[in-house]
């Protein structure tokens, strides 16, 4: 899901620097959770679907379907990413922009 969530952000153009550090802002995985379909073994190739999920006002979910590049179906996953503010390293709410991308790429994958 990591290799996934990179991606994903960096079609998004948002560059963690620019778009969190430079802010004072960051975000954690506040939970993960995977459903294995079929193995996934090291050094495979696979096709990693990601779409937004629930958005909340410090948080927001990314859900993953993991398939083999042959097309087995291998997992789905979830995490929750949370906003922290660097400086307290506290829960912070989603800033404006972020949030309104976030919005959009989720209308667009009901």
């Amino acid at each position: 899901a990591e290799v996934g969530r990179v991606a994903y952000l960096r079609a998004l153009d948002v560059v963690y620097d620019r778009d969190f550090i430079a802010k004072g802002l960051d975000f954690t995985i506040g939970e993960a959770r995977v459903r294995y379909r079929a193995p996934l073994r090291f050094d495979e190739e696979y096709d990693i679907k990601v779409r937004v999920g629930e958005i909340r006002h410090s948080s927001w979910a990314f859900e993953y379907a993991i398939d083999r590049a042959d097309g087995v179906h291998c997992a789905e996953a979830s995490t929750i990413q949370v906003m922290i503010d660097r400086s307290t390293g506290r829960a912070t709410r989603i800033p404006g922009p972020l949030r309104q991308l976030l919005e959009r790429e989720a209308a667009h994958a009901s």
